[in-house]
């Protein structure tokens, strides 16, 4: 990452808007803890690219490093539907959703997650602790069960399920 660093810096001193060495500064600087430059180069990267899902994606995952979870939340949510948001920006959304008070919506986007083919045992894990959280754990284990099923392997997903039985 450090020579990613240097490569773009030298990039953006000859072309300053070019927003792909702005998203490159912002894979590279999350990897070394660089949380705020990420996050400088996140607001160019948004500036540059305002419509753009990719650019939302690389700059929510700034901001949700940086725990600004209202710029996340905007910013990863609105790609949420996009082919460029991946399972873990798509679970990035429903954390900074849920840690802006917004469960409901969270738990909404985990239902879109957990009924699309890129669901993983995490969506599942996340749904169950969101329902607990609300005070539902009916609907909470019904979850765990629902999640140790699709994945009987899984070592969380069958922990926590033993734990609550």
């Amino acid at each position: 990452p450090r020579a990613a660093v240097a490569w773009n810096r030298q990039l953006l001193a000859r072309v300053p808007d070019y927003a792909e060495a702005h998203a490159n500064l912002i894979r590279a600087y999350l990897p070394l803890g660089m949380v705020s430059e990420a996050t400088t180069e996140a607001g160019v990267l948004v500036a540059l690219r305002p419509n753009e899902p990719a650019a939302g994606v690389v700059s929510g995952r700034a901001f949700l490093a940086a725990g600004d979870f209202e710029k996340a939340a905007g910013l990863l949510c609105g790609a949420f539907e996009s082919k460029v948001s991946s399972a873990a920006d798509r679970l990035g959304c429903v954390d900074a959703l849920d840690k802006t008070g917004k469960t409901g919506d969270a738990l909404s986007k985990l239902d879109s997650i957990i009924a699309s083919p890129e669901v993983n045992p995490e969506s599942y894990v996340m749904k169950y602790r969101l329902l607990v959280k609300k005070g539902e754990n009916g609907a909470a284990l019904e979850t765990l069960k629902a999640g140790a099923a699709k994945y009987p392997g899984d070592p969380q997903l069958s922990e926590m399920l033993k734990s609550v039985k």
